[in-house]
């Protein structure tokens, strides 16, 4: 009888545990090759370059994560770029009363030393205006990606 329970949860248990795991998918790829090379998907952004077969960063709006030796080798990282309170969470309501007072009521921009543009600059145009605020509203509300939607505040 011990015998059939322990054949039994060894049959079961991995079934179990698989169908309890997270939906992760992390493949490996490699880049033989010179230059630069990007891989992107709706909630991670990855870039890599010769020699290193990953490096720059991995985001998505819960996840940040700098990957390889060269991480952190650039003048410009803006970790709260589209997130004025820099709370971690983009397109937050607030970040959008924040943009929308920016743009439209003369307060003043956000920066970060590292970055060089206003937080609430999404489309990277130079200002906060009127097309910032559309964005911030349709990833906060209308199921948007950040990823897609904001510019790229590093050049």
């Amino acid at each position: 009888m011990k015998r059939l329970m322990i054949a039994s949860l060894a049959v079961v248990l991995p079934a179990l545990v698989a169908s309890a795991a997270p939906n992760y998918n992390l493949n490996w790829h490699s880049v033989n090759g010179g230059g630069e090379n990007a891989a992107a998907s709706a909630s991670y952004k990855m870039g890599m370059s010769a020699g290193q077969s990953a490096a720059g960063e991995a985001t998505s709006p819960s996840y940040h994560m700098g990957i390889g030796f060269w991480h952190g080798a650039r003048t410009c990282f803006c970790p709260c770029f589209g997130d004025p309170f820099c709370d971690g969470i983009r397109s937050s309501v607030q970040d959008v009363v924040k943009t929308i007072d920016v743009a439209f009521r003369g307060v003043a921009p956000v920066f970060d030393q590292a970055c060089p543009r206003e937080q609430t600059d999404v489309n990277c145009d130079g200002s906060t205006s009127v097309q910032d605020v559309v964005k911030e509203v349709n990833v906060a509300f209308r199921g948007g990606n950040a990823a897609t939607e904001f510019c790229q505040p590093c050049p």
